[in-house]
């Protein structure tokens, strides 16, 4: 009896030990099978971030070829990068030209006739004040080709608003063109333009005057708003003159049964002319602090 006794609990202790050594082989599977899972995941992270290494160094070597390039091509060709040059100085020039004639012209016409000059400063003045502003299309194209540095899209609306308020606004209603508002609006436009194209011209030929870089850096983040609200101002004054005489206002044929009322359209470009200043603002800023670091000042000081 004993010995049955003895027979049957060692069978179950036998029968334990194999469970448990089966337990122990379970988990022992698990365990390689997460490991095994850990070690492909850091495989396929390594790949990942290798991949990424890659393409970033091949960017950079891109970049690096492209850079080396121009480098060669400038350096290869220096006489028609002397031709630019000189092409955007005459450009410059003639900008710098039209626009202190007509500072000049305003101030002196101001300190002679006082008031007065003030109502017919367009007439006096207008002319020449459209042929700068034509000319200055070109700078679009002159980004475009790449001879000029400049942001495309900052520029394209500084262009396209005095173009707009200049050609459509004023020049189309005769009430609009006495009226103070465009006195105002011309002498903004081109106390900037003469410190701009000066500063300009100087940099073309390698020269860095540091009160006129702060100046030309500095003097159109307080003017360019200043000039927007006179923009503002002299097409909410045009919109009853628009309004009476139906100017640019078109009625369209059949089928289409509505019409375009164009002072409608005046009141919705003023919502886009003040969301432009805002990025153009920003725009004027990021170049302030471009030009004016401390490490560009000291290399153009040098």
């Amino acid at each position: 009896m004993y010995k049955l006794i003895f027979e049957t609990l060692h069978g179950r202790s036998m029968t334990s030990k194999l469970k448990i050594s089966s337990h122990v082989k379970w988990f022992n599977f698990i365990g390689a099978e997460e490991e095994a899972m850990a070690s492909d995941e850091q495989m396929s992270m390594g790949k990942f971030m290798s991949c990424l290494s890659s393409l970033h160094q091949n960017l950079r070597a891109a970049e690096r070829k492209k850079k080396k390039a121009q480098e060669q091509q400038q350096q290869s060709d220096p006489c028609n990068r002397f031709t630019m040059n000189m092409y955007l100085f005459v450009y410059d020039l003639m900008q710098f030209c039209g626009h202190s004639w007509i500072f000049t012209n305003m101030i002196i016409r101001f300190m002679t006739f006082g008031k007065d000059s003030l109502a017919d400063t367009f007439h006096s003045i207008g002319l020449v004040m459209r042929l700068c502003q034509l000319l200055s299309v070109l700078e679009i194209l002159h980004i475009l080709i790449g001879i000029d540095k400049s942001r495309l899209l900052p520029r394209f609306l500084q262009i396209t608003e005095r173009i707009i308020v200049l050609f459509v606004v004023i020049n189309s209603q005769e009430e609009v063109q006495g009226k103070y508002v465009v006195c105002v609006l011309f002498f903004l436009w081109n106390l900037l333009d003469v410190v701009r194209y000066t500063y300009n011209m100087l940099a073309r030929m390698g020269i860095y005057y540091l009160p006129l870089t702060w100046l030309n850096f500095s003097l159109c983040i307080p003017l360019y708003p200043l000039s927007v609200l006179a923009k503002g101002f002299a097409i909410c004054v045009s919109l009853p003159y628009f309004e009476s005489f139906g100017t640019y206002s078109i009625k369209l044929p059949f089928p289409f049964t509505f019409a375009i009322y164009f002072p409608y359209v005046l009141k919705m470009y003023l919502l886009v002319l003040f969301a432009g200043m805002c990025f153009i603002i920003q725009n004027l800023f990021s170049e302030r602090m471009a030009h004016l670091g401390t490490g560009n000042i000291k290399n153009k000081r040098s």
